[in-house]
C-alpha cells in the first residue's frame, strides 16, 4: 500500500525548528495510520539523520518530550534516507511549477519511475483539471444522526451547553463524546456495524471471530 498525507502549518508551527518539524511529520503519519501501524514494527526512513537518535538524546523540549512518550507507543525505527536518493518522493512533495514543461527535461531513469506510479505528464496546450479526493468515515455521521434522535443523548447535549455533566463534550465533528469516547445510541444495527468494524474489516485489531472477547 502507498498514501500520502499533508497538513497545512498552524502559525505557531511555522516557527518551530526543523527537527521539530520532521518529528511533527512522524507523529501525524502515526496517528493517521494508528490502525496500520500499532502493535507491529515499522521503520521510518527520514532524510533528517538526527532522528536517528531520537531515542538517545538527552537534552528534549517539553515538545519533544511528549512527542517522545506517544513514540514510545509504537515499535519503530528510523533510519536514514538521503533525500538524493529518494527523488520520486521530493517530487510528488514538491509544489509544482506554472507549467509542467520541465517534466520533460528529467533524467531517463526518473521518468521511468513517474511512469511506474501512473503518473502522466500534461502538455503546455492541454487544459489542466485538478480533481481533490478526501475520505471520510460514514460511519461517524451515522452515529451523530443516531444521537440527533435519540431523547437521552439529546438532554445530554443541552446539558452540555450549560457545563452541568463534567466529561462529556461535544467533539468538532458533531457528536457527543464522554472522556474522549463517542457515545453510541440503543440501535442494534448500528451496534452491529461498530462491532463488524473492529473485527471483520482488513484494518481491524483482531484477525476474526475466534479473537473476540466479550
Amino acid at each position: 500500500m502507498i498514501a500520502y498525507a499533508s497538513w497545512k502549518l498552524k502559525p505557531y508551527e511555522k516557527n518551530y525548528p526543523t527537527h521539530d518539524l520532521e518529528l511533527a511529520a512522524v507523529v501525524f503519519a502515526l496517528n493517521i495510520w494508528r490502525h496500520y501501524l500499532y502493535g507491529i514494527h515499522c521503520v521510518v526512513f527520514t532524510d533528517h539523520q538526527s532522528l536517528k537518535y531520537l531515542f538517545s538524546q538527552k537534552d528534549l523540549n517539553i515538545r519533544q518530550t511528549r512527542w517522545l512518550k506517544f513514540l514510545k507507543d509504537y515499535d519503530i525505527n528510523f533510519q536514514y534516507h538521503a533525500s538524493k536518493a529518494n527523488v520520486v518522493a521530493n517530487a510528488l512533495s514538491r509544489r509544482p511549477c506554472p507549467t509542467l514543461n520541465y517534466l520533460i527535461e528529467l533524467p531517463v531513469d526518473l521518468c521511468e519511475e513517474f511512469q511506474k506510479l501512473k503518473l502522466n505528464v500534461i502538455a503546455p496546450i492541454a487544459k489542466s483539471i485538478v480533481h481533490a479526493m478526501k475520505a471520510q468515515p460514514t460511519l461517524i455521521k451515522e452515529i451523530h444522526v443516531a444521537q440527533a434522535t435519540d431523547p437521552q443523548l439529546e438532554r445530554i447535549r443541552e446539558e452540555i451547553l450549560v457545563g452541568k455533566v463534567p466529561g462529556f463534550v461535544i467533539h468538532e465533528d458533531s457528536t457527543i463524546r464522554s472522556h474522549n469516547r463517542v457515545c453510541v445510541s440503543v440501535v442494534e444495527e448500528l451496534k452491529k456495524k461498530i462491532l463488524d468494524e473492529g473485527h471483520n474489516t482488513p484494518h481491524s485489531t483482531h484477525s476474526g471471530e475466534n479473537s473476540i472477547r466479550t
